[in-house]
């Protein structure tokens, strides 16, 4: 068993560094206008909650937003609000940037960098696996830019969406099987899963742990994830 993965994929974060500028008026759908301002560096951080902001250097919160994940870049943070909309907010002050509807019981759980595409699912966050695997899983992927749904998928089994492949076109997610796990590719266009191989071209062990932090690689193409299983006292992470 591997204690951590690298994957030639863009992925969610645990914590990044936000550049400097930000978002000056706003809209509530369409395309949001933007300027260039002189805020500060912000920190955001993903919490048991969803995400917070604090100014970089300090422990001071800016703004949190239950249920709320981000780009691994930091560049784009969705939500959904209290009316079931799929929500935009912006990474510097947490207004509301853009909005729009989505289908029921469905919710934010990857975003790719850019904030060009999102994942939804109607599999929570945290989610006991180890317990009481799901049925099935509905996983429905929405435009970053206009809400369009892209694709709508019903799939068999208890699968956890990690990340986007660099080209869009794939999802890689968790197949969570009671104390363990496979990582598998899902094609968005047919729906079809298979099991991840490793550069040597071989199959991906079955896995147990859970995430606690990734870091992207400054060319955008591979993510270094941190496991940790409590249950491995000689490799807990």
């Amino acid at each position: 068993m591997r204690s951590h993965r690298i994957h030639a994929v863009t992925l969610v974060f645990a914590f990044v560094i936000a550049a400097c500028g930000g978002v000056g008026g706003v809209e509530t759908t369409g395309a949001p206008v933007r300027r260039k301002t002189s805020l500060p560096r912000i920190a955001l951080v993903k919490t048991s909650a969803g995400i917070a902001a604090v100014t970089s250097g300090t422990d001071h919160p800016l703004w949190s937003a239950s249920g709320a994940v981000t780009a691994p870049d930091g560049s784009a943070i969705f939500a959904m609000d209290v009316d079931g909309l799929l929500v935009e907010l912006d990474p510097h002050t947490g207004e509301l940037l853009r909005s729009w509807p989505v289908p029921l019981g469905v919710a934010p759980v990857v975003v790719a960098p850019d904030g060009a595409i999102v994942a939804l699912s109607d599999r929570p966050t945290g989610y006991g696996s180890e317990s009481q695997p799901r049925p099935r899983t509905r996983i429905v992927v929405v435009s970053g830019s206009d809400g369009a749904i892209l694709h709508d998928l019903d799939l068999a089994g208890d699968v956890e969406p990690e990340a986007f492949s660099i080209d869009h076109r794939s999802l890689y997610a968790l197949d969570h099987r009671g104390d363990h796990y496979r990582v598998q590719r899902l094609e968005l266009l047919s729906g079809e899963r298979s099991d991840v191989v490793d550069r040597d071209k071989e199959p991906a062990d079955d896995m147990r742990g859970r995430a606690v932090h990734g870091v992207l690689s400054s060319d955008r193409v591979q993510l270094a994830t941190l496991y940790i299983n409590p249950q491995n006292l000689v490799e807990p992470a």
